[in-house]
């Protein structure tokens, strides 16, 4: 497979206000950054630490006019309040409808299931809504929300096999849960999640054609654990199918993608982790986190990173 490193196209301005946020606010270990664009504003989610060593990892929202910080919200902190909300994991940012969401998910559970939640961002905050999906399995990552011009809201559940979800009761934004249901079929999934699996959230680029910076897994043989890096995915939202593969690989770069000795993970190897995608008239936005100990903002040409 050909590899595309991503560290010589860094977008300076957005990862120097995202490190002058950290310096800031005394945030430490801030990774897994997921940047939207929205109103005029750049937002950013991403996780952290408030104070050296804390776990779990929280996740914050800072939002930026002209490259300078005029807003963060603590997620964490704004979500636990009244609710059973122990964790907020993997913060990524989608626009629906006209309004900017964060979705998370509260970690790996040994009883039960955990949760996937939506929060409204922008124009106005609003409350965390749980999201309800009958039959699902025990263990949540990433749903892939998206609307589409007809008012409606789905979720691509899983990229291999691919599935979508629709929204059957409740209101994005809203005060109670919301509610999927199945509307594509497809063949019983593994326990584990799949190889190939959600990474940022859909971009609608024409009709119900959407484009995912999706996250592949690669085991090591004869060592338990995982390699993460990038492909570019291209997902037809009417039929639930991947419709295109980029051939490239993604990485933040070859020294990266060594063992590292700081590993928050004890399965992961490496990772560059994609949480974010935007799309400008030069290029794609990607935005990620490099080992779970920092991140990373490119710009690509669209058909560089496809090639």
């Amino acid at each position: 497979m050909d590899i595309l490193t991503l560290e010589r196209f860094t977008r300076r301005s957005e990862n120097a206000a995202l490190e002058a946020t950290s310096k800031t606010h005394g945030l430490t270990n801030v990774f897994n950054a997921s940047l939207a664009l929205f109103g005029g504003s750049t937002f950013m989610a991403f996780r952290a630490e408030s104070f050296p060593g804390e776990r779990p990892f929280r996740a914050f929202v800072a939002e930026y006019a002209d490259g300078r910080e005029v807003a963060l919200v603590d997620i964490t902190a704004a979500a636990t309040p009244g609710r059973d909300i122990a964790k907020t994991a993997d913060p990524k940012l989608v626009e629906l409808g006209g309004m900017l969401y964060v979705t998370y998910n509260t970690g790996n559970v040994h009883v039960g299931q955990n949760d996937i939640f939506l929060q409204r961002i922008a124009p106005t905050p609003g409350p965390p809504q749980r999201c309800v999906l009958e039959g699902r399995r025990p263990v949540e990552k990433n749903w892939g929300f998206f609307s589409l011009p007809d008012g409606s809201v789905g979720v691509v559940y899983s990229l291999a096999p691919a599935k979508v979800l629709e929204l059957i009761a409740g209101t994005p934004g809203g005060e109670e849960d919301l509610v999927f249901a199945p509307r594509t079929e497809e063949s019983d999934l593994p326990h584990r999640f799949p190889r190939l699996h959600i990474g940022s959230q859909p971009l609608i680029v024409s009709g119900t054609r959407a484009i995912i910076a999706a996250n592949q897994q690669r085991p090591i043989p004869g060592i338990p654990r995982k390699i993460y890096f990038g492909r570019l995915a291209e997902f037809d939202l009417a039929t639930g199918r991947l419709t295109r593969l980029s051939r490239r690989g993604l990485l933040h770069s070859w020294r990266h993608a060594l063992p590292q000795r700081t590993r928050h993970n004890p399965g992961l190897l490496s990772a560059t982790y994609f949480a974010g995608l935007a799309r400008t008239d030069a290029g794609l936005l990607l935005s990620y986190g490099v080992n779970d100990t920092a991140f990373g903002i490119a710009r690509v040409p669209e058909d560089v990173a496809w090639r």
